[in-house]
């Protein structure tokens, strides 16, 4: 895989396809289905009102997979800092970021936080990013307190945009628990991903070059998502030919593990307080669901119900109880893209919270969509009862399987 480069501009406007992603088969006023399944030029763009970040030089994960020398570089850092060199700031920021992302995926706590005090506020930010993403591979009480540490002294030091942290780690959280549903490569990962975006665009009316420029720029955040992953799983103690090698599969995390994740995160939410509002928890709660339908054909049957899946699950709780609303939402495209592990998921979580889906409705999008798993899964843990509808839309589309199901 080649590296790639996310910038915090990129990271809006792919976060604003996920977030407008969810609107294509559903009208906004009554829930119903969208029949012409149209791309508005919104999935290309971000339309929050939030303050956009310039383009950034701290540099995304995959940097630390790059192959360079990480301790002499540290090192080197470390003998400059500080010190009037003829550098240019530009490149000085550079490998400030560089210094501190490779820090964080060696678990160099300690230099992380020395690299504090040389950032200034853009920098910040996206140091919050990358420390906040770091949670989600760590594996002891000393790199969940390290961690946290990390991120509380980012905060004091005036790392402000928590809307932006939270969309990029719970999209990066749903990434890292579908890897973890079963052994498989990272380049196999990619495939899946680009090859279920693909067909999920093509069933969108609308311009092409649009749809090809969402296409883009969720592949292309998809493979930052998953170039962090291969680095974090080598930075664990992997190496190459071995399970956590970026060519090879995914490390795998305890149940103990995902509790210390879910820990961290929470203190994450803790810490951003009302800064984050009911909009953020919901947006940031597809950001999460959204590479799960993606990864739907590749994630394994009880995946929901199994310590993979325990991080995920304690994620969206947590952005429910934040005040995401859109859980019917997610739960309906689940259910259209036969994703039906997070089907589960949510079905999970909606009993759990007292949260209303309509089970009846998401029954009619899998038969429509001829979705057999998922239909199993509604009418077996969801309880759906309906079946007028779905027996009506076999009919049209001529599905002999729905037919027999029902």
């Amino acid at each position: 895989m080649e590296e790639v480069e996310v910038t915090p501009m990129e990271e809006v406007e792919v976060l604003g396809v996920v977030r407008h992603s969810f609107e294509r088969d559903l009208d906004d006023c009554s829930g119903r289905e969208n029949v012409n399944h149209e791309l508005s030029p919104e999935c290309t763009a971000s339309t929050s009102g939030r303050e956009r970040i310039n383009s950034s030089n701290w540099t995304s994960d995959n940097e630390a997979a790059s192959g360079r020398d990480e301790s002499s570089r540290m090192h080197s850092f470390r003998k400059r800092a500080g010190k009037d060199d003829a550098v240019s700031p530009k490149k000085d920021r550079v490998d400030l970021g560089r210094s501190f992302q490779m820090a964080v995926s060696v678990h160099d706590w300690a230099l992380a936080e020395s690299l504090i005090t040389l950032a200034d506020p853009p920098r910040l930010n996206d140091g919050l990013c990358i420390a906040l993403d770091s949670i989600w591979f760590l594996s002891t009480t000393q790199e969940l307190a390290a961690a946290t540490r990390l991120i509380e002294s980012l905060i004091l030091a005036g790392a402000h945009d928590f809307t932006r942290a939270a969309l990029r780690t719970s999209f990066l959280a749903s990434c890292v628990s579908a890897c973890r549903s079963r052994t498989m490569s990272l380049a196999d990962t990619v495939t899946v991903m680009a090859q279920r975006l693909g067909e999920r665009l093509q069933e969108c009316n609308g311009d092409e070059i649009l749809k090809a420029e969402a296409a883009a720029k969720v592949q292309r955040f998809t493979e930052w998502a998953l170039k962090c992953i291969g680095s974090h799983s080598r930075e664990a103690g992997a190496h190459p030919g071995s399970s956590g090698d970026i060519g090879m599969t995914i490390i795998h995390s305890s149940a103990v593990e995902s509790r210390l994740q879910l820990m961290a995160f929470n203190r994450f939410l803790e810490l951003a307080g009302s800064r984050l509002t009911k909009k953020d928890y919901t947006e940031a709660f597809d950001a999460a669901c959204f590479p799960l339908t993606l990864f739907s054909s590749a994630i394994d049957p009880g995946w929901a119900t199994g310590i993979a899946a325990s991080a995920m699950q304690g994620l969206l709780g947590l952005l429910v109880e934040g005040g995401a609303d859109n859980v019917n939402q997610c739960f309906l495209e689940a259910a259209r893209f036969g994703s039906t592990e997070l089907v589960r998921i949510l079905l999970q979580i909606a009993q759990r919270d007292g949260v209303e889906l309509d089970v009846d409705l998401a029954l009619g999008f899998a038969s429509h969509y001829c979705k057999i798993g998922t239909m199993e899964c509604l009418v077996e843990d969801g309880k759906a009862d309906s079946f007028l509808g779905p027996l009506m839309r076999a009919a049209e589309r001529g599905c002999m399987e729905v037919r027999a199901f029902n």
